[in-house]
């Protein structure tokens, strides 16, 4: 195993285990070889070609994943601080990726101001969200959907067929919750599937799963910044009411 690495998998085109290091770890191999498939599926289905690579990133580990043809190579490392977004996120809202990071957390803070001033009208902010995150530099559409497959919201193309993606990304996003709960890797996070022709993104949120679709060019830090303002504005919004005591 590398040095950092805590597991190791090297999965067939059958997703089968091919190897696993410790051998103990082929649990979360077969878990991995499931999402991937997937994946690829999901990225087949926005017109993005095959999966080429992946990172998964739970509460307590992020698995890192390059495929080709015949073999997927997965290694799964101790979280990466909560990745480029978070950490950016911490340094606070003077620093900035580029011009296209500023824009996009620009539009998400007055999202969030919205949601503050006006709890009430929940539904709206949301299709707000969602329109904003579709709206963004090289991102090709964005969508929310419930575990279930049901489209919450959406903003995405006539070009990609809505519901057969949707499905694809709420079964994608069901299977790396409960993978992650039954290894006892912390609760999943977020996810980016990356294919020749591009990338999709997803996140759990506590009413569903945020998905967007984008370019190659695409500001991967930039993306992952405003899909998790995004995802916190969601939860904000959507809070269970506090019981009274």
């Amino acid at each position: 195993l590398p040095p950092a690495a805590r597991a190791m998998f090297v999965l067939g085109g059958d997703g089968g285990i091919v190897a696993a290091r410790p051998e103990t770890a082929a649990d979360g191999g077969r878990h991995l070889a499931r999402a991937a498939g997937l994946a690829s599926a999901a990225l087949r289905r926005a017109g993005f070609g095959a999966l080429r690579r992946g990172i998964v990133e739970g509460a307590d580990e992020t698995y890192f994943l390059r495929v080709d043809v015949t073999l997927t190579l997965a290694l799964a490392l101790p979280p990466v601080g909560g990745g480029p977004a978070r950490a950016r996120h911490r340094q606070g809202r003077g620093h900035r990726v580029d011009h296209v990071g500023e824009h996009q957390e620009s539009v998400m803070s007055r999202l969030r101001l919205g949601l503050e001033m006006d709890g009430s009208s929940r539904g709206r902010q949301v299709r707000d969200i969602v329109q904003s995150l579709g709206h963004l530099h090289a991102v090709r559409g964005a969508l929310l959907v419930a575990p279930d497959g049901f489209v919450i919201a959406a903003e995405m193309p006539p070009s990609i067929a809505l519901e057969p993606l949707a499905a694809l990304a709420a079964t994608l996003g069901r299977d790396l919750e409960v993978g992650a709960t039954r290894l006892g890797r912390g609760a999943f996070q977020t996810a980016l599937f990356s294919a020749d022709d591009g990338t999709l993104f997803l996140a759990a949120s506590r009413i569903g799963f945020v998905v967007t679709v984008a370019e190659p060019q695409a500001n991967f830090q930039a993306i992952r910044a405003a899909l998790e303002e995004a995802v916190t504005l969601i939860d904000a919004g959507w809070m269970p009411a506090p019981t009274a005591s």
